[in-house]
């Protein structure tokens, strides 16, 4: 009983520190509460992302003409691996989107909205468009992270010079692209439609070297996606 006495005579005697100390433990609590649950948030997301993107437990660039029929055999058969999938891409190494040039090395790759999809954002970047019209021949996806960086909108011209030809792409709009959209990721990959895509390899790439003869280029490489 007289400890009890003791103790509330302590706590009336020295109240405002233990309102202070309740405090600092509330506002503790919820900071690590938020912490913790955005963490847990953004993860589930990344893991929504890439399953739509169809993006392998490990992806591999690797040179299309270091690529063989062998060295997928080989790999498939691990008991360990369920499916592997290769994306062709061309790296593009010099660009301009709005009219500023770009030095980011922009891996150019096919859309195939059968095969994945991507969450394309709308006007406003904070949250996802309903409705999504189809890319169209001349028009591309660019990841988010490019709009910032450039000071780029929806219908904006992003030019890419093949050769001695160059080809203007309209900004179709902007996508989350979970393999390489991260602003702190140098390497970015945009996305065409299938028959640009085909049209500019065919023009481009011969099947004697897989390298565009071009300093603006580097050559073919292909994504491998292990699942």
């Amino acid at each position: 009983m007289e400890i009890i006495t003791l103790l509330k005579a302590n706590i009336k005697h020295r109240k405002s520190s233990f309102i202070s100390l309740l405090l600092l433990m509330m506002i503790v609590s919820t900071v690590l509460t938020s912490v913790v649950s955005t963490r847990e948030n953004i993860s589930k997301r990344a893991d929504i992302a890439n399953e739509q993107a169809k993006t392998g437990d490990i992806v591999v660039f690797i040179q299309d003409s270091s690529l063989s029929d062998k060295m997928i055999a080989n790999v498939k058969s691990c008991d360990s691996v369920e499916n592997v999938e290769i994306t062709k891409s061309i790296v593009l190494l010099e660009t301009s989107v709005n009219n500023q040039k770009s030095d980011t090395p922009l891996y150019l790759t096919a859309y195939d909205s059968d095969k994945s999809s991507f969450g394309i954002y709308s006007d406003d970047s904070r949250s996802f468009a309903q409705d999504n019209p189809s890319l169209r021949d001349g028009e591309v996806y660019l990841p988010l992270s490019m709009k910032n960086t450039y000071s780029c909108t929806k219908g904006d011209k992003m030019c890419v010079q093949f050769k001695d030809k160059t080809k203007n792409f309209r900004i179709s709009g902007f996508i989350e692209e979970p393999l390489m959209g991260s602003d702190v990721f140098h390497m970015k990959k945009i996305l065409i439609t299938q028959a640009d895509f085909n049209r500019i390899y065919n023009e481009n790439v011969t099947e004697q070297n897989d390298d565009i003869s071009s300093s603006q280029y580097s050559a073919t490489i292909d994504l491998v996606n292990i699942f």
